[in-house]
């Protein structure tokens, strides 16, 4: 964890080989989101997909 970060921002390829890396990432966060389960000391987070 680093001290004083207020925003994550991750790149992500949108295939990669026959993986759906973006999809399964952005699914992942979403869900983290919605569920409440942990709470993050972000202001935002910028997915990336290339």
């Amino acid at each position: 964890m680093m001290f004083d970060v207020e925003y994550l921002l991750l790149a992500v390829r949108n295939i990669y080989r026959t993986h759906a890396d973006f999809n399964i990432i952005h699914t992942f966060l979403e869900t983290m989101y919605i569920s409440n389960r942990i709470k993050l000391p972000l202001k935002g987070i910028l997915l990336i997909g290339y």
